[in-house]
């Protein structure tokens, strides 16, 4: 065991590194070993010093340490093309990956500009004689086997998974490292743990490039939460119940940006395990230049019609009508044809009720010197 780049006392105690000062960088059985200047001395225990070498024409690049800040990007990618010289190159991610965004097995892609396997683990052995992959969780103290085992990363382009573990054990398959749960729902292995989605619903890209955490396990629902139908939730409750203990006690639900809280109560009810809202990516500035969409139409000037004019008492409750010439007065006791005789008032003076019609008595005397009223009108 060498270790190329670290400060030492003079009684062998590992010194506070400088700030800016290279990373530590250790040879190990299956190559190497590189973290960051802060990290603490190695120890001879180390799983680090046990991996497994998958091949003997392939070197592994360990990253990190478990409850350590990973290194720097450009150091990790100056160690990649050394190695890459020497053999082909599988990265294994030792420690944990802060935020939500694309983890450094990604980021390394781009950066070296060619695609980059990586597995989320050491290869370590079995007491059944097979490797596995498995991630340190420091803050519990133990080791479990995610459901990503290995994962190509291309640099510009989705990660596609090269082997991976059913969650669980009978499921039928669907697509690549994905499994039928109810109608046309199904999850998939994702390198962050699983993905909750829906035939013919397009899959959100940050569930993919979502980086993997030994001490949790995501279940991203990929799409609005509300549409989960009980018989949805059934299943995905059952689900999360025949999870390996591993995984279980370590799931946490990923919720879409905008989720309500009804929807997100209505979940945690069926798979009772902390939740995550991912935040909403910011929309796009304007390019200079560019006019608002509101002021994209000429000012109209005010209509004097539409403005200006006061409100009729009599309309307040009712759609204006049209105004209409002035009529001369009708004789009282006949409904007026722009409103309904037994319509109600609405507004103004109170309505004074015809009790019949108005009449003019006139007294007429006949030729047989009878007298009687005739009406008129």
């Amino acid at each position: 065991m060498t270790d190329r780049l670290t400060n030492s006392t003079a009684d062998g105690a590992t010194a506070p590194s400088p700030p800016g000062a290279p990373p530590r960088i250790t040879t190990v059985p299956a190559g190497l070993w590189i973290r960051s200047a802060q990290d603490p001395q190695t120890q001879p225990d180390d799983p680090a010093f046990t991996t497994v070498p998958h091949a003997p024409d392939v070197r592994t690049l360990i990253v990190g340490a478990p409850g350590c800040q990973p290194p720097a990007l450009p150091d990790v990618n100056r160690a990649f093309d050394d190695l890459s010289a020497q053999a082909t190159v599988i990265v294994s991610l030792y420690g944990c990956e802060p935020g939500d965004g694309p983890g450094l097995a990604q980021g390394l892609a781009v950066a070296a500009g060619r695609p980059v396997v990586a597995e989320y683990g050491l290869l370590m052995p079995g007491q059944d004689g097979v490797s596995r992959v498995l991630a340190t969780d420091a803050g519990r103290r133990e080791s479990w086997a995610p459901f990503a085992q290995r994962v190509l990363h291309p640099p510009d382009g989705p990660p596609r998974l090269v082997h991976w573990h059913p969650p669980v054990a009978g499921m039928v398959p669907h697509g690549r490292a994905g499994y039928r749960l109810v109608g046309p729902w199904f999850v998939r292995v994702v390198p962050a743990g699983l993905a909750l989605r829906r035939v013919g619903l397009t899959p959100d890209a940050a569930t993919d490039l979502a980086p993997f955490d030994p001490a949790r396990l995501d279940l991203a629902v990929d799409g609005p939460v509300a549409e989960l139908t009980d018989n949805v939730l059934t299943a995905l409750s059952r689900f999360a119940d025949a999870l390996p203990a591993a995984a279980r006690v370590r799931l946490r639900l990923v919720l879409s940006a905008g989720t309500d809280d009804l929807a997100a109560r209505r979940l945690r009810l069926a798979v009772p395990a902390p939740q995550h809202v991912r935040r909403a990516t910011p929309a796009a500035a304007p390019s200079a230049g560019a006019v608002p969409r509101e002021s994209t139409q000429p000012t109209q000037p005010a209509q004097p019609t539409q403005t200006t004019q006061p409100a009729q008492p009599t309309q307040t409750t009712q759609p204006a009508r049209p105004a209409r010439p002035a009529q001369p007065a009708r004789p009282t006791g006949r409904a007026s044809p722009a409103r309904p005789a037994n319509a109600r008032p609405t507004g103004g003076a109170p309505r004074r009720h015809a009790v019949g019609r108005a009449t003019a008595l006139t007294l007429v005397v006949t030729r047989s010197g009878r007298m009687c009223f005739q009406a008129s009108g």
